[in-house]
């Protein structure tokens, strides 16, 4: 999470670009820990007698990790929803993902209540929101094309989500957010196992790969950031203009989810 060597023009060409949150520890970081976690773990103890005395370790794992980081909000959001995530499944219980969101949200107010007006605070959870009431998972092994499509889906759902807030606090509206991300989150994941598999094997090829990988992606990003018509600048929405923009996306999609077919939806 540390920025201080990445250069101001950088950063600047991330933020235009709406590819900002590919510098952040967010739940994709996270993810990638408590993926590797279950796979390793979880799986394999949640039907043993033991399970709870492995929960207190990984506990200290997970939460381990946020506060190297320094404890973001998002990554606090995360954190929460995959403890909520992790206690369920070795209880053998299923929980229902907007309960994990909440309880997330429920605990981040308690513990500081003026993360409410934080902007990463709301940013981070409006992201997560609309992709949960935007999606369905599909029922049985997605294919290449459908994944293809989920991504798509969750790009577009998380920059519909923040976009009306974001043009609020910063004037801007990037246009090229939903295939970068497409592109780049892959792209970002790839670069954070390398970065691990570098760091437990300090060869220099591996520490080629890496490099190259992110002067890739960083070039990648200002190239779009400088293409014409990339960002919509210059833009004073007021409050009452952001309300009126949420309350209509929640009558659209809630109009959308209505008309799907029950068969539409994983049970």
């Amino acid at each position: 999470g540390r920025r201080e060597g990445i250069s101001r023009e950088t950063r600047q060409a991330y933020s235009e670009s709406g590819t900002a949150h590919l510098l952040a520890l967010s739940g994709l970081h996270l993810g990638i820990l408590y993926g590797l976690l279950h796979l390793l773990v979880i799986r394999r103890i949640r039907f043993s007698e033991w399970r709870w005395f492995a929960l207190p370790p990984l506990l200290l794992l997970l939460w381990g990790y946020v506060l190297l980081a320094g404890l973001p909000l998002s990554l606090v959001r995360a954190a929460v929803m995959c403890t909520a995530v992790m206690t369920a499944t070795l209880a053998q219980r299923s929980l229902a993902p907007m309960h994990a969101l909440a309880l997330s949200a429920l605990g981040i107010l308690l513990a500081s209540p003026s993360s409410l007006l934080s902007i990463s605070f709301q940013l981070s959870f409006l992201a997560v929101f609309f992709i949960m009431i935007i999606l369905a998972r599909p029922a049985g092994t997605p294919s290449a094309l459908m994944r293809v499509r989920q991504a798509a889906a969750v790009s577009g759902a998380a920059w519909l989500g923040t976009a009306p807030l974001a043009a609020y606090y910063f004037h801007t509206m990037p246009l090229l957010s939903i295939p970068l991300s497409m592109l780049l989150i892959p792209l970002t994941t790839v670069i954070v196992y390398l970065s691990i598999a570098t760091l437990v094997l300090p060869v220099p090829l591996l520490a080629t790969c890496l490099s190259t990988l992110i002067g890739l992606q960083n070039h990648i990003v200002t190239l779009c950031a400088n293409l014409p018509s990339a960002v919509i600048r210059a833009l004073h929405p007021t409050w009452w203009h952001i309300a009126l923009a949420y309350v209509l996306l929640l009558a659209a999609i809630t109009r959308r989810n209505a008309q799907r077919r029950p068969t539409d939806f994983e049970e």
